[in-house]
């Protein structure tokens, strides 16, 4: 599952709006108050490791300020603390049914999805590319008619898709024969 798919429908509730506000705020008052006390002790060049590795500064904010303070930082517990709840309210709210404004309803996609499983366009073209193949320049043709085969394949199993796969084998093979008895005629 991605990512941006997952604040998507977290984004189409108030409660998973509202987490992914209080996560991204959270997240960024652990990661300028770490990469502020890095500057502090170590110089600039700590920012930009921090800001290269900033997933891994934002997990280890608590103990990166820890150990190179010898301290152990009790007010960035407040916005780390804040961070994790607002990724579960996120993700709370992404399980929540609301309304989806960036998604067709699910009846469209689940029709549109089943139209084309049904669909036999490509299985059609890979069966004409097959038989023209036969007669007419059967090395690309061939191809053609395997690649929109096994195309049609993944979508839905079709006569026409294996007919079609097996004359552009058929072409493939003939365009090698023929190769080969063009190159022995002129004595290779």
């Amino acid at each position: 599952m991605k990512f941006g798919g997952m604040l998507r429908r977290a984004t189409s509730t108030t409660i998973g709006l509202l987490g992914v506000i209080l996560w991204v705020l959270g997240g960024l008052a652990c990661l300028v108050w770490t990469l502020y006390v890095l500057f502090s002790i170590f110089g600039v060049w700590t920012i930009f490791v921090g800001l290269l590795l900033a997933p891994v500064t934002y997990v280890a904010s608590i103990f990166i300020v820890w150990f190179s303070t010898g301290h152990f930082p009790v007010i960035l517990l407040a916005p780390y603390v804040v961070s994790f709840i607002g990724l579960a309210l996120a993700s709370i709210g992404e399980k929540i049914k609301g309304e989806d404004v960036y998604f067709k309803p699910p009846t469209v996609v689940q029709m549109e999805k089943e139209r084309k499983k049904q669909s036999n366009t490509l299985g059609i073209w890979s069966l004409a590319t097959g038989i023209i193949g036969v007669f007419w320049w059967p090395e690309a043709l061939g191809v053609a008619a395997v690649v929109l085969g096994v195309l049609q394949f993944r979508r839905h199993m079709s006569k026409c898709a294996i007919a079609g796969f097996t004359l552009g084998i058929v072409d493939i093979v003939l365009a090698l024969v023929f190769q080969a008895q063009g190159l022995y005629h002129l004595g290779i």
